[in-house]
């Protein structure tokens, strides 16, 4: 961690400020956007980006991640609590943080 705990809450306030300030100024345009023909399209083309990142995104971080049998079972736990048992995905969370725990103290 980088320069403890102000350094987390800098990072968390220059995380997520700025997407709010966006959302916060541009609130009152999304009525007429919501009508426009232009804009739907423009947002399918953004999300579908948006996707690909992702996929991108945790390809990269599965490759650094999934560093041996037990992180590879515990992705797989994950994905079926998530798509099989249908859990809301702070059980999910939770359950990450109690094995962290588990893991380090074991």
């Amino acid at each position: 961690m980088v320069a403890g705990l102000p350094g987390a809450i800098a990072a968390t306030i220059g995380l997520f400020l700025p997407s709010f300030l966006i959302v916060m100024a541009l609130g009152p345009l999304l009525a007429h956007w919501a009508k426009s023909s232009i804009a739907k399209a423009i947002l399918k083309g953004v999300n579908a980006g948006v996707i690909a990142l992702l996929i991108s995104i945790v390809i990269a971080m599965g490759r650094h991640a999934l560093v041996d049998v037990w992180t590879a079972l515990l992705l797989a736990a994950g994905l079926a609590g998530m798509f099989v048992l249908k859990l809301e995905p702070y059980w999910l969370v939770l359950a990450g943080i109690g094995i962290g725990i588990a893991t380090a103290l074991f």
